[in-house]
């Protein structure tokens, strides 16, 4: 009896899931094709710059029959009389998925409307790293019901809506996929577990620059965790795994080679959490000794790699944007009198969608969120103090955290801290459904399996 009735709540939650993706797909394609000023005849007016970009580079892969074409990495047109290679200066993923469309269908649609169709239900497809998140982290299919049905139906979500190509709706879904991969990696610890979590993040990173920034937070929060608890994800037997991926995505992928990945805080974070984990195979360290051996490596991994950086001649290309947030945190958000107190690059920023939002501002627009999440991270925090509890909750709520504040300081951040456009997709949903979970309760491996 038991049995069948969770059978029966599987199938439901799962057909909930379905629903979510038809929804979403559904109110961004067609409200999309329905816009006034959507031409699907003639798309030029809307092709302008980004999205222009974007089109040039699936029309060429087309031109290759789905391929990369021959001169890829030396293209003439886009910086003539320069020569552009595209994979290293561009995230190129949403305009292959978009060609094979058109190359499957035979052009049977106008390409800017296929970009439309194809772009909609992709990004509707965050719904699934949403879903298997909040499973993963409660263990209850209700709860996981709530969380996608909740991403779903707040208008908040479907801020790109009227942009076709943007970075963002290629890259989020493989985002959500990983977080949710992430903690079921660190429950089973299988080998094909922590691959799974492993490449899905080097696709987020891949396919949108931003992500990088994105990563970084999620990033900082584990090793926030792992220096206040000594709990190292990267101890398990298997767990070698996924730096390893992550260094082979970023010495292989172009765009992350062109940009030093592998010399990021993310991977200087992941080689010290390695470098830590070794130790403590051959040593036996307690809470306290671990936390200490954490700080050494990661004082020593980021010494290295800013070492290398500069022996190696790294380009600075996220230079500014470094300082730009710096700026934000020391002036905590507030534009200065003196625009002279500020950099060029960061007065160049600071503006529009890279403006500061109040905290009340940002809450208020979260809608329903805006109330759970508070509670989820009021919750969570008694545990953080204490150093206990699930530690994939623990970095989720803090992850949960870092968004809100990431998005006071920069408007842009929606789709992590949300607005009155966008629903996160994966911090805040997974919140919101741990947000009432009975206290003390968690997650055992026998219980999943």
């Amino acid at each position: 009896m038991f049995a069948s009735r969770a059978r029966s709540a599987k199938l439901a939650g799962l057909c909930v899931l379905l629903a979510a993706v038809a929804f979403g797909a559904a109110v961004r394609i067609q409200t999309a094709l329905s816009l006034p000023v959507f031409d699907a005849e003639n798309p030029d007016g809307m092709l302008k710059s980004d999205t222009g970009l974007l089109y040039y580079i699936t029309t060429r892969i087309i031109e290759g029959g789905g391929l990369p074409p021959s001169d890829f990495r030396s293209d003439p047109r886009v910086e003539y009389p320069e020569t552009s290679d595209l994979p290293a200066m561009e995230t190129v993923g949403e305009e292959f998925l978009v060609a094979w469309a058109h190359l499957l269908t035979g052009g049977r649609l106008p390409l800017f409307v296929l970009a439309t169709v194809v772009m909609g239900v992709f990004a509707s497809l965050a719904a699934i790293g949403v879903y298997g998140l909040a499973l993963e982290l409660t263990g209850q299919v209700r709860w996981a019901v709530c969380a996608v049905v909740l991403y779903a139906i707040v208008p908040a979500n479907y801020r790109t809506i009227g942009f076709t190509l943007i970075r963002e709706d290629g890259s989020l879904p493989f985002f959500a996929l990983h977080l949710w991969l992430l903690a079921r990696a660190v429950r089973v610890r299988t080998g094909l577990a922590i691959l799974l979590a492993a490449v899905s993040l080097v696709l987020a990173l891949s396919t949108w620059h931003a992500m990088r920034f994105f990563v970084t937070l999620e990033v900082a929060c584990i090793v926030a965790w792992f220096l206040r608890t000594g709990q190292n994800p990267l101890a398990a037997r298997r767990a070698w795994i996924f730096p390893a991926i992550l260094a082979a995505g970023a010495l292989a992928v172009p765009v992350l080679r062109a940009k030093w990945f592998v010399l990021s805080f993310c991977m200087q974070a992941v080689a010290a959490m390695g470098l830590a984990a070794a130790v403590e195979r051959r040593v036996a360290l307690g809470p306290n000794a671990r936390r200490g051996v954490g700080w050494a490596t990661l004082l020593v991994c980021v010494a290295v790699a800013s070492g290398l950086a500069r022996g190696l001649g790294a380009p600075d290309d996220y230079g500014h944007v470094i300082d730009f947030a710096w700026s934000k945190l020391r002036l905590l958000g507030t534009l200065p009198d003196d625009p002279n107190a500020l950099s060029f690059g960061t007065r160049l920023l600071w503006q529009g969608p890279f403006e500061t939002v109040s905290f009340w501002g940002t809450l208020d627009t979260l809608v329903v969120p805006g109330v759970l999440l508070p509670v989820a991270l009021a919750r969570a925090a008694p545990d953080w103090a204490r150093g206990t509890g699930d530690g994939r909750v623990q970095v989720l709520m803090a992850f949960g955290a870092a968004s809100i504040v990431a998005r006071c300081l920069v408007q842009r951040m929606v789709v992590l801290g949300a607005s009155s456009r966008r629903l996160p997709y994966a911090s805040c949903c997974g919140s919101c459904a741990l947000a009432f979970r009975p206290p003390g309760w968690s997650v055992s491996a026998s219980s999943r399996r």
